[in-house]
C-alpha cells in the first residue's frame, strides 16, 4: 500500500472525526444485532468502523492519538451530560480493543498526554 496514500487517509480522518456527529457515526455498530443476540451478549461487542481500523497495525497507533486527543477536546470542553457518552463510547472502544500492537509506546503516549491535561 503506497505510504502517502495511508497518510493522506489518516490527515482526513483526523479532520472528518473533528466533528463530533462524524465521531458518533464511527464508533457505532456496522450490524443490526438482534434482541436475542444483545441479551446473550453481556459485552455487547459489536464491530465499528472505528475498532476495524484499530485492528490495522499501520494505523492503530494514530488512531488511537485521534481518539485520545478527541476524549481531551471533549473533557475540556464539557457542556452537556451526552458528551461525556462519547467519552465513554471512546474509552470503551480503546478498552475493548482486541490487539495492541505496540504497547509501550501507546502507553507512554496515554500517560503524557494524562499529564498534559
Amino acid at each position: 500500500m503506497n505510504s502517502s496514500r495511508v497518510d493522506d487517509f489518516l490527515n482526513s480522518m483526523e479532520g472528518f472525526v473533528e466533528e463530533r456527529s462524524n465521531l458518533e457515526v464511527l464508533l457505532e455498530p456496522l450490524n443490526v444485532i438482534s434482541d436475542i443476540e444483545q441479551r446473550s451478549s453481556c459485552l455487547n461487542q459489536s464491530n465499528s468502523v472505528i475498532k476495524l481500523l484499530l485492528r490495522v497495525e499501520r494505523v492503530q497507533k494514530f488512531i488511537f492519538e485521534i481518539l485520545v486527543r478527541r476524549i481531551l477536546s471533549l473533557t475540556s470542553a464539557f457542556v452537556a451530560s451526552d458528551s461525556l457518552q462519547l467519552e465513554l463510547k471512546i474509552l470503551n472502544t480503546i478498552r475493548w480493543c482486541d490487539y495492541i500492537y505496540d504497547p509501550p509506546n501507546l502507553l507512554n503516549y496515554l500517560l503524557e498526554s494524562i499529564q498534559v491535561y
